[in-house]
């Protein structure tokens, strides 16, 4: 499973990513993490997801900007 999380608070991000790793356990899972809209915008068109953990407010970006280039 390839997991993003999109989220520009550090501290934020590896809660996410540390509750998401132990949710998902020993199952095979592939978790990145981008600080800015812009890197997540370029990981999403680079890359097909599983699952997208995003921040729809990134320092003042909206975070819907991700969602509606996957769509």
């Amino acid at each position: 499973m390839k997991i993003l999380i999109i989220e520009d608070e550090a501290r934020i991000a590896r809660r996410l990513q540390r509750m998401t790793a132990e949710f998902f356990g020993s199952q095979s899972h592939e978790i990145t993490v981008c600080d800015s809209l812009q890197k997540g915008i370029r990981y999403v068109a680079s890359k097909p997801l599983d699952l997208l953990l995003l921040d729809l407010n990134l320092n003042g970006d909206d975070g819907f900007q991700v969602l509606e280039r996957m769509v």
